[in-house]
């Protein structure tokens, strides 16, 4: 038995006690039997044990380790702690087994006792103290230990290799070894160019890393909160119906998520993924029925209710959630979890060697074990001896290799990887196609490891066997960069310092990384730094690709290259494949052919073939014919090949003749298209479609006289549209595109229209569009254009998301002006669709496309100015502003505030349309802000008023009555004026909310005394009439009798003393009289009379001429006139049901505020609301809410009608507040924790060291690239979420806040002393008001920001000046904007801080705050990185900025920490421990002290909570 010192135990997190643990815990584990339950209790929570297992009688076996090397009196009161505790928290206990690293000696020195004296007292004494109760204490001292790790087992001698071999088999032995197989990938890993795709989720899953883990318990979680939030509304909707089906629902969901929870997650254990969806799949159909009901009720008579329309909508997002978790669990890439071996399969060149690279380099970088070898290493031998000798241990079984594995992997908590890549290299065949199911079968008797090897889809049959199925050998097909070609393709380029391809879209074979690699190695040697401007097309692409080969092969080679050797040998390997009639060429063919072009000589850097295969641009399959296996050579992407060929075929058979000659009936290609043998060919004549028209100006499919056989090149035809040369596109194009277009596409000629629409060359792109549409009339485009784009737009793979996704991510960038004029051109139309995603997407593409562009920006402002649709007018002048708000430039912003201002306020008459106006004001705005805006504009005429007005017109109902539809030979009024007059939603949610805001009251009366205002009507309409006068002067006597007779409270609810029984009839006759004397006055008065005393007159009356303090009361417009004025509008616009209403009856949402594809009457309506927002704000005044009087209108922001914010240029930020987010750089905190009994939870609370933050660490950090920051604002929560009898409880939870506060350095220890004594001011420090309704590229200039402030004096007795350092920003997904993904929130600098620091919003896209020179000051990092949302400021420019304003930072710092317990809604609870301090800086260092605060459960809380378990 070999010696074994327990001193020289590898470390583990951090300490050689840990290690000890984790020894004993992995022995144990292996001493139980299968099937037995096993528990670790994991560190810092171990209960008196670390392990302990469940015999079958229900008794427990329990592990206790100390690692320490004698036994006295200090390690046995140790010893008994841990005992007392276990024995207390486990009452099944039979068996407890103490595990220490040394043997009890048995000599005695003197009188002194031994060590064996002291253990068997200690057993003796602990046996008494438990008496009657029996438990046998077992020893495993360094004997029982050794005698373990020395047994001839792979498991157990692979603990002691890793356990006890310091050199290897630790993180920086596994990061050494990747290195060496990094290396010698060479180009084949780049991480540069990392796309996050499915597959990469799918080896995530495979791993078992800890983000798939997590993925898996926050399915239920999202089960649990939308639960939450959902079903009781759903009840409430079914309260008149079957209530028990939402009981049902409830039962099945918690069910769902109770199996989820209770699953192990360990590495040993299989997901139970089929129960999960058979599980959910009964709950969607009770879902189903549940919903089926509700709806039922929402279309009967009595439907029209809040709780009824709710429980739609909820019942609509439940089904959603249910919808996103049932597709994960089902999808493939989860499914991953589960086998412990996976085949990678994928072509050549897909980025199989990366991604594998990137799943090593990921599982290394978080401690975990994983090893990646490369398939070309191997020869024909035994593979696990053969990666024993690559990975450096010669020495070293492979037993023992892959139980260190093992151990490793049990220790970091997940799995230990074995990867092989490329197993089809070299010697593949020979090294794999026997050994492959014995290699893995070995692995089989180590459980946590994971094997995964990649192979090339085309040697799949040749080297993996047909016993090893997908049943014994799982596999997932790598897609390369399938969908995401763009944004890898762009990664790639930017690393590489290439200009990226500006175009939409892009060939499939830069999908194929080791294509896009090839290309840029030609930019690299000829010193080019973007691809050429001419790159057009297909055929000019893989010009350029054989262009690229030849330079780098001739670089490579030392050939001359006017000898054109690598050019001649590429098409004599065409010309072979041609006469061949295949795109497959024996390998000893090729071998031959290339040979004699070019003698290799030996020598593999001179061979031909050597060097193509390198470069990816010659594959080997082989390919078993008549039981011979033969390796055949093609063209690795074989569009290439195809297009070689063709290109061949035709310089043959056609020349510059006739191709109609080559493709009639006996033509030499006509078996190319036509015939049984054509699918053969399919890729050849595609490039055929491709090259015809680009060489000969003609159509394939005009080439094929019966019509008929013309549909055998339909898919070909169409496939050729976007990869040719967009010169060559004809009417006649277009009409084929007609001609042969698919039943599955709405309008196929309008999507190759806009597929093509940003092509320069292309005669049909943007301005054949614009030359068709622009001259139309708003109901004409919508009809035409708007209704059909709709239909595309949710297409799969449609033109309108390629677009506006590319411009989202490339409208930043350098692209040719031409273009982009184009793209603008395509995204200004878009904005006209009833489809609100599409239109705020496309204006948020098009703001992006103008932050670098202004000469663009006139030009599209002045181009869409005159167009009939207020939709896009207002939308292109969105973007306009947008985009300027985010450059720091001011050149060309003088030109573009002078094409707004012509574009609207020198328009007669002005666009009434609110938002128009108030985008091209805020151009102008932003000009005059910056100082460019010319002399000859006037500020004033682009802010409100505009004009004299005039008061809104009555619609009457002769003119309402001819807006009906015919309903199946019922004629009712039609659907605008359901939704805008007849109470429907538009009508209560949008108009009722806008007229509210507008008074009757005149604007010119606004700031005018209210006293001025009756005495002028009084005089003009009351005194010249007796009857009047007297009639006015009685109700002044009935409002001054109420006055006298209060009621028995006020409106500002404050108590008032009861009245008596006289009082209270007295009160009551006032009231009878003064509701006579007003109906008698009102009664002298026309109905023009009474609305004029209303306005004027009776708000003073009954209010103001008694309190001079008062702002009286005026009517406002709710009511019917306005909804009557919008229903009237949106068809004076030209909406009609026999335009229209086909479409809208098709149009589908989920839920009432669920909009993204609207009718396109409801465009009508909006058109129609923002035109009575400027109708009303021209001649009336807003509402002051009570607060103020009647204010002057201001902006669409006063009235709550702005809708997008275009200044915000992402579509969502990476906040993450949920329970299981991790440490930050500016939130270092992180927390583990364990399912603890109670006791332990309170001691977890009570511990003021545990999981507390360090106030000072978390208000000084540094990033990752060494820069210091201040934390000035952040707010962290925590809890722990378990599952105790089906039931999701707290055990835990825990937050903490940095708030801060400026103040002068002669007030700093005021407000320090301040803060200390007054919880409420140190809690809740003030907060920035940002204005509401305002732009984020609007704080701090434009008027909707007037009202921010920072400013405010705290403290009671002597009040201090403070002000603050942040504000919060909402962003909200809304009805009003689909441009966003989540709501989010997000923190911005305050006042003070703009000011002090001189910040701006950050150039582009970004959310961060920057000086003028463009460096960035203040962030709130979650805006970028995953993360609590917090404010962050630079520390040398903020200490700066406090010494030359002078200054202090104050922080406060509090949080707090509580144990839970008991059943759901219990109150079990365990206490609480407070902690807040404050915090200053004293020179460069921050300073300050916690201050703690313990709470104690009362009695039958803390009952509760002790019997919670």
């Amino acid at each position: 038995m070999p010696a074994i010192d327990f001193r020289t135990i590898r470390s583990h997190r951090g300490s050689q006690h840990s290690a000890f643990e984790e020894l004993v815990s992995q022995l144990a584990a292996l001493e139980t039997p299968a099937g037995t339950p096993f528990h670790r209790k994991g560190v810092g929570a171990d209960a008196g044990v670390e392990c302990y297992r469940v015999d079958a009688d229900g008794s427990e076996t329990a592990w206790q380790a100390k690692y320490f090397f004698e036994f006295g009196n200090s390690q046995a009161q140790q010893l008994t702690e841990s005992f007392d505790q276990a024995v207390a928290s486990h009452p099944r206990l039979n068996r407890y087994i103490v595990s220490v690293p040394f043997d009890f000696s048995d000599g005695r020195v003197g009188k002194q006792k031994s060590q064996k004296d002291r253990w068997d007292d200690w057993v003796a004494a602990r046996a008494a103290a438990i008496a009657p109760r029996q438990i046998e204490i077992v020893p495993w001292s360094a004997f029982e230990l050794t005698e373990r790790l020395s047994r001839n087992t792979p498991l157990y001698v692979g603990r002691r290799t890793y356990w006890f071999d310091a050199v290897h088999f630790g993180n920086d032995w596994f990061e050494s070894r990747f290195a060496i197989t990094r290396a010698a990938l060479g180009k084949r890993y780049t991480p540069e160019l990392n796309v996050d795709l499915p597959i990469r989720q799918a080896l995530t899953a495979f791993a078992r890393d800890p983000a798939f883990l997590r993925k898996v318990e926050r399915w239920a979680d999202q089960i649990d909160e939308t639960a939450h939030s959902t079903l009781d509304h759903m009840r409430r909707a079914l309260a008149d119906g079957d209530v028990s089906l939402v009981s049902t629902l409830e039962d099945q969901l918690h069910a769902v998520s109770r199996a989820i929870r209770t699953t192990s997650l360990d590495t040993l254990d299989t997901l139970p993924f089929e129960d999960w969806a058979t599980m959910l799949d009964a709950t969607r159909e009770t879902l189903g029925t549940c919903a089926a009901k509700i709806w039922d009720l929402r279309i009967s008579p009595s439907g029209d209710n809040n709780d009824i329309r709710h429980g739609v909508y909820f019942a609509d997002k439940l089904h959603e959630v249910i919808g996103e978790i049932e597709e994960e669990i089902s999808s493939p890439e989860n499914r991953c979890g589960n086998p412990r071996r996976l085949l990678l399969t994928g072509a050549a060149g897909v980025g199989k060697s990366h991604l594998l690279a990137d799943v090593a380099k990921h599982h290394i970088a978080q401690g975990f074990p994983a090893l990646l070898v490369l398939g070309g290493s191997f020869s024909d031998a035994e593979p696990w001896r053969q990666i024993a000798d690559l990975i450096g241990l010669t020495t070293t079984t492979p037993a023992e290799i892959l139980g260190a594995l093992d151990a490793a992997a049990e220790a970091a908590g997940t799995r230990a990887l074995v990867m092989v890549d490329a197993i089809n290299e070299r010697q593949g065949i020979a090294v794999w196609s026997e050994r492959l199911a014995a290699f893995l079968e070995t692995a089989t008797a180590y459980p946590r490891i994971g094997i995964l090897v990649s192979c090339r889809t085309t040697f799949l049959p040749y080297v993996v066997s047909d016993h090893l199925d997908e049943a014994a050998l799982p596999r997932i097909a790598h897609p390369g960069f399938a969908g995401r070609a763009a944004e890898a393709a762009r990664r790639y380029l930017d690393q590489r310092g290439i200009v990226r391809m500006a175009a939409p879209h892009l060939a499939p074979e830069f999908e194929n990384p080791l294509f896009l690699r090839t290309c840029c190695d030609l930019l690299d040697l000829t010193g080019e730094r973007e691809f050429p401007r001419g790159l057009a097309g297909i055929s000019s692409i893989f010009e350029f690709y054989f262009r690229a080969i030849a330079t780098t092969l001739n670089h490579k080679m030392g050939l001359f290259s006017r000898s054109a050797i690598v050019e001649g040998a590429l098409q004599t390997l065409t010309n072979a494949m041609v006469e061949a009639g295949s795109g497959y060429l024996p390998l000893h063919q090729v071998l031959t052919l290339l040979e004699a072009i070019h003698p290799s000589q030996g020598r593999h850097e001179q061979s031909l073939f050597f060097q193509f295969e390198n470069e990816g641009v010659l594959a080997v399959e082989p390919v078993n014919e008549n039981g011979v296996l033969i390796e055949l050579v093609r063209f690795t992407f074989e569009r290439l090949s195809d297009h070689r060929i063709a290109e061949r075929l035709l310089d043959e058979k056609v020349g510059s003749g006739d191709p109609a000659l080559a493709f009639a009936t006996d033509g030499p290609l006509r078996g190319y298209i036509i015939g049984q043998d054509a699918h053969r060919f399919a890729g050849v004549a595609e490039a055929f479609a491709v090259q015809i028209p680009e060489r000969y100006a003609r159509e394939l499919p005009d080439l094929i006289e019966d019509e008929w056989e013309r549909w055998s090149v339909a898919h070909a035809f169409q496939q050729s549209l976007l990869w040719r040369n967009q010169a060559v596109f004809t009417e006649r194009t277009l009409k084929l595109v007609e001609d042969l277009s698919e039943g599955n596409q709405s309008d196929p000629l309008l999507s190759i229209l806009l597929a093509v629409a940003t092509e320069p060359d292309n005669p049909f792109n943007a301005d054949h569009l614009d030359r068709k549409l622009h001259p139309m009339t708003l109901a004409e485009r919508d009809v035409e254009w708007s209704t059909a784009a709709t239909g595309i737009a949710d297409e799969p793979d449609s033109p309108i998301t390629t677009l506006i996704e590319w411009t989202m991510s490339n409208g930043l960038e350098a692209l040719e002006p031409e273009r982009a004029r184009l793209v603008a051109l395509t995204l200004g139309w878009l904005t006209s669709l009833s489809h609100r995603h599409v239109r705020d997407m496309a204006t948020k593409a098009l703001a992006a496309l103008f932050v670098t562009r202004r000469v663009l920006v006139v030009q599209m402002v002045r181009h869409f100015a005159d167009v009939d649709d207020p939709y896009v007018v207002d939308r292109v002048l969105a973007a306009a502003y947008g985009g300027a708000t985010r450059s720091y430039s001011d050149d060309g912003l003088a030109e573009l505030a002078r094409a707004a201002f012509a574009a609207v306020f020198d328009r007669s008459p002005m666009p009434l349309h609110a938002l128009i106006r108030d985008h091209a004001r805020g151009l102008v705005e932003l000009a005059a802000a910056r100082g460019v805006l010319p002399a000859d504009l006037d500020l004033v005429r682009a802010r409100p008023p505009y004009g004299p007005g005039v008061p809104l017109e009555e619609i009457s109902d002769e003119t309402l009555a001819a807006f009906v539809e015919d309903y199946g030979g019922t004629k009712l009024r039609d659907e605008i004026c359901s939704s805008a007059i007849e109470d429907g939603d538009f009508a209560r949610y949008e108009i009722d909310p806008l007229a509210g805001r507008f008074l009757l009251l005149p604007r010119e009366d606004v700031g005018r005394p209210l006293d001025d205002i009756y005495e002028e009507w009084r005089a003009s309409v009351i005194a010249p009439f007796p009857e009047r006068v007297a009639a006015l002067d009685r109700l002044v006597t009935t409002v001054k009798d109420l006055r006298d007779n209060p009621l028995g409270f006020d409106f500002l609810d404050r108590p008032a003393r009861p009245a008596r029984p006289g009082k209270r009839d007295a009160r009551k006759t006032a009231e009878s009289e003064h509701k006579l004397a007003l109906a008698a006055f009102e009664a002298l008065l026309d109905e023009a009379g009474q609305q004029e005393f209303r306005i004027r007159g009776f708000g003073y009356v009954e209010r103001a001429m008694w309190d001079p303090d008062s702002f009286g009361s005026h009517p406002d417009h709710t009511g019917m006139g306005a909804r009557r004025w919008v229903a009237w509008r949106a068809h004076d616009l030209g909406w009609t049901p026999e335009r229209f209403s086909a479409f809208d009856r098709h149009v589908h949402n989920h839920g009432r505020m669920e909009h993204r594809i609207e009718r396109i009457g409801k465009k009508y309506q909006w058109i129609a609301l923002h035109e009575l927002t400027g109708r009303l704000s021209d001649y009336y005044a807003v509402d002051g809410n009570w607060r103020y009087p009647p204010q002057p209108y201001e902006g669409p922001w006063q009235v709550g009608m702005r809708e997008m914010d275009p200044t915000v240029l992402v579509t969502h930020t990476e906040q993450r507040d949920n329970d299981r987010q991790g440490a930050t750089w500016w939130s270092p905190l992180a927390v583990r924790w364990w399912h603890d009994p109670p006791p332990a939870r309170i001691a977890w609370m009570s511990d003021r060291q545990r999981d507390m933050p360090d106030p000072v660490r978390e208000i000084d950090v540094t990033d990752p690239e060494g820069r210091r920051w201040l934390v000035l604002d952040a707010n962290v929560g925590r809890n722990q979420w378990v599952v105790i009898d089906g039931e999701r409880v707290i055990h835990r939870m825990t937050w903490h806040k940095v708030k801060s506060l400026l103040v002068s350095t002669a007030d700093a220890d005021r407000l320090e002393r301040l803060l200390v004594r007054d919880a409420g001011d140190r809690d809740h420090p003030p907060e920035t008001d940002v204005s509401s309704g305002m732009y984020l590229g609007e704080y701090r200039w434009h008027p909707s920001a007037a009202s921010s402030r920072g400013d405010w004096k705290i403290g009671k007795r002597s009040p201090i000046g403070v002000m603050t350092t942040i504000g919060d920003w909402y962003i909200e997904r809304s009805g009003h904007d689909y441009s966003i993904q989540n709501s989010f929130n997000l923190t911005v600098p305050s006042p003070a801080l703009m000011d002090g620091l001189g910040l701006r919003l950050a150039e582009g896209r970004s959310l961060l705050y920057a000086d003028a020179g463009g460096t960035i000051l203040f962030k709130d990092p979650s805006a970028e990185e995953p993360g609590f949302s917090a404010a962050v400021v630079d520390r040398a420019a903020m200490l700066a900025c406090l010494e030359r304003e002078d200054l202090e930072l104050v922080w406060s710092f509090s949080g707090e920490k509580s144990a839970h317990g008991g059943k759901r809604h219990s109150n079990g609870w365990g206490g609480m421990l407070e902690y807040w301090g404050i915090y200053r800086l004293r020179g460069d260092q921050i300073c300050g002290k916690l201050r703690f605060e313990e709470k104690s459960p009362r009695g039958e809380q803390l009952a509760q909570f002790l019997a919670s378990g």
